[in-house]
């Protein structure tokens, strides 16, 4: 009997991935799509899951946090958002229910109102959540495959705001730590934090800034009379997200 792609997270004791678990390797399923680019339109591939495979219906891996008394969310969205999951050979998928839990650095689906996650061995390039909105004006688009960094490897998913000669990215981080709340008592909570880093396309190197100009340029210094220019024929103040994307666009066209 072939072992299933994914696996329910019913099963799962802890928020842990497959590789973390010792479970065998899963075998990829026959059902694919060649390696050439999906056309337009972004057709449905159906490469997540293995047809021998039943699994329980439960959603226990996306209640985990609040079953366990953990105040905070554990996603990037706490609601499910319509997206799609594009491989390293570009083979897709496409409209379908994700999460992103970034506590576990984990995709989440819904398949037949099944809870599932990506297992750790399928090699997923980057995905894209359509239906997210912030201040960046768009979809939110998360990629790995970047260099290390003092909490990232070429597995964690960062959100690209910005892609070129010059790229801006942008790690979640989530921790469960206990705090002491004085009408309450001890409480478990989550806490949230942004890492920003900049990678130049010639030295292929991560740099973590601070939201700021001058740490943007003692991270950039060759491009620094272009960072000015641009700052200061825009008028940005780099105080939300869509300055900073409107800043790396006119960087990377320059």
């Amino acid at each position: 009997m072939k072992q299933p792609l994914l696996y329910c997270l019913a099963l799962l004791p802890c928020m842990t991935t497959l590789a973390q678990t010792g479970s065998p390797k899963p075998v990829i399923t026959t059902d694919w799509k060649d390696s050439s680019p999906p056309p337009s339109g972004t057709p449905q591939w159906n490469f997540l899951a293995d047809p021998d495979w039943k699994a329980a219906t439960q959603a226990y891996g996306v209640e985990w946090g609040a079953m366990n008394g953990i105040k905070g969310s554990l996603f990037y969205d706490d609601e499910w958002v319509n997206g799609s999951i594009l491989l390293t050979d570009h083979r897709q998928a496409a409209n379908i229910p994700l999460r992103f839990n970034v506590y576990s650095n984990e995709i989440y689906f819904m398949r037949d109102s099944q809870v599932l996650a990506i297992d750790g061995s399928v090699p997923v390039r980057e995905f894209v959540l359509y239906d997210h909105r912030d201040d960046i004006g768009g979809p939110s688009i998360f990629r790995c495959g970047y260099p290390d960094t003092k909490t990232g490897n070429q597995k964690t998913f960062y959100q690209v705001l910005a892609d070129g000669s010059y790229s801006l990215l942008i790690q979640y981080t989530k921790k469960i730590i206990d705090k002491n709340n004085p009408i309450e008592g001890p409480q478990r909570v989550v806490s949230d934090e942004e890492i920003w880093y900049v990678l130049s396309a010639a030295d292929h190197k991560m740099v973590e800034i601070h939201r700021n100009k001058s740490s943007l340029l003692s991270a950039l210094p060759a491009a620094s009379d272009k960072i000015n220019t641009i700052i200061a024929n825009d008028k940005l103040k780099l105080k939300q997200k869509s300055d900073w994307v409107t800043l790396f666009k006119a960087l990377n066209k320059s």
